[in-house]
């Protein structure tokens, strides 16, 4: 593995992206840049689309409108992704003190 494999210089950008689930629109017009070594931190209610976005950044997810793209992927590396995701939490009923 050379240097360029270890220390590369990616970028996740999108534009103009839209995500949903079917077609419902959860959220459109996402233009954000993730650069190599930074952070995304999604915050929202419930059923805001914070999952959907995460699920269409990951490729797991076709956006309904506009891209996403890795800029400085070599994809002969492998997958540019992985997602691991989370169980839907079950909330205990409250107390019937």
């Amino acid at each position: 593995m050379t240097e360029g494999h270890v220390h590369s210089s990616l970028c996740l950008r999108t534009f103009a992206l839209g995500v949903g689930r079917g077609e419902t629109m959860l959220a459109r017009d996402i233009a954000l840049s993730v650069a190599a070594g930074s952070g995304l931190m999604l915050r929202g209610p419930n059923g805001a689309g914070k999952s959907t976005l995460l699920l269409t950044l990951a490729g797991l997810l076709t956006p309904l409108e506009g891209s996403v793209v890795l800029e400085g992927h070599d994809e002969d590396f492998g997958p540019a992704f992985h997602h691991c995701g989370h169980r839907n939490a079950i909330r205990p009923p409250p107390d019937s003190d």
